[in-house]
């Protein structure tokens, strides 16, 4: 039984029972590569992940220096070039984190893997391994976009 393809009638093959035998008769092309279009791009999350840096483990396993305070004062002053005498303030602190995880688990049937020995255009397995590269990105993305408000901030 030929199946209609949702394509008859464009490009180079005609619609009618011609196009249903043509479509029945003749071997489509197919792509052997997924194509993932179900993920946000984010150029932030692109340069945080390009400039990471390893982190061992321990108590508060992350420490970066942070400027908190101004370290210099502004003021107003005349011809004369008087001014306030500038106090001299502590602007840099420790912000400390403990390592998190982000998991990405990837199901795998034996059987899956059976039938598609040397029967796969995409092999499951390949196409499960490229989402648990783009799935992390993306709960990234969320979690830093979503992040912003929270009163005890913990990501």
């Amino acid at each position: 039984m030929a199946y209609p393809s949702p394509l008859l009638g464009s490009g180079i093959v005609p619609g009618s029972p011609l196009g249903d035998e043509l479509g029945g008769l003749t071997r489509r092309a197919l792509i052997p590569r997924m194509i993932v279009q179900i993920y946000k791009s984010s150029p932030l999350i692109s340069a945080l992940l390009a400039n990471a840096q390893m982190a061992g483990g321990g108590i508060n396993a992350v420490t970066v220096p942070v400027q908190g305070v101004a370290y210099t004062t502004a003021s107003w002053g005349d011809f004369t070039g008087s001014f306030n005498q500038p106090a001299v303030t502590q602007g840099a602190f420790n912000a400390q984190f403990n390592l998190k995880l982000l998991i990405v688990p990837i199901p795998f049937l034996g059987m899956e893997g059976f039938v598609q020995v040397d029967h796969a255009i995409v092999p499951i397995i390949d196409a499960r391994m490229n989402d648990a590269t783009y799935k992390p990105i993306d709960v990234l993305a969320t979690a830093l976009y979503n992040n912003g408000g929270a009163t005890n901030n913990t990501q």
